[in-house]
């Protein structure tokens, strides 16, 4: 009888697959001349830069991937209340923790790296005070026209938001505010059509 199905060993198989592969790869999308591809993996930075950075973790010394020590990445916080506030505090902190995250809009800005830095500072009512802040990494002076936007409580009837934009020869926009505990919060940086957010939870 002759035999229906060929027998191979599992060598041989994985040739094959590698074969497959290799022939496969060629087929594969370029980034740079597939819009569709480019777009897809634009989505997912997108959806990871949404998850929820949980910021009570800070003080435990539990930091989520991408966030620095702003002190080692060589950033000295400034704190200037002429620079604008959510919701306004008279008082000048100094923060206990300040971590620093990267980002740029490609392209759109030639590659320029910008650093997002938070500042959490407990208080003795319980609430945190965040001091957000855009700096340029490298370049003097932020681009004219960037916009920092900050959304207390998104998604909810109670959502209060602010924003301040940078003018020819800022070299830091910054927003800060206190919340209680558990309070989510939403920072967007935004350049022309194209917008960078993350976002919290105290």
């Amino acid at each position: 009888m002759e035999q229906l199905f060929k027998t191979e060993s599992a060598e041989e198989r994985a040739k094959e697959r590698l074969v497959i592969l290799d022939r496969d790869r060629s087929k594969l999308p370029v980034v740079a001349s597939n819009n569709r591809a480019y777009n897809a993996l634009s989505e997912v930075k997108k959806q990871a830069d949404k998850v929820l950075v949980n910021l009570s973790k800070w003080w435990d010394d539990i930091f989520e991937e991408g966030w620095q020590s702003t002190s080692l990445v060589g950033i000295k916080v400034l704190n200037n209340p002429m620079w604008g506030y959510v919701r306004n505090n008279e008082n000048s902190h100094k923060f206990s923790i300040s971590r620093t995250k990267f980002f740029d809009f490609g392209l759109l800005l030639q590659n320029q790296t910008l650093a997002l830095i938070i500042n959490l500072q407990q208080e003795e009512n319980g609430e945190q005070t965040v001091l957000v802040q855009i700096i340029p990494h490298q370049a003097e002076y932020l681009p004219s026209g960037l916009n920092l936007k900050i959304t207390l409580n998104p998604n909810t009837a109670d959502s209060i938001s602010q924003e301040v934009s940078a003018r020819k020869t800022d070299n830091l926009i910054q927003l800060e505010f206190s919340e209680e505990s558990n309070k989510e919060f939403k920072v967007e940086v935004s350049y022309q059509d194209t917008v960078f957010t993350q976002e919290f939870i105290l």
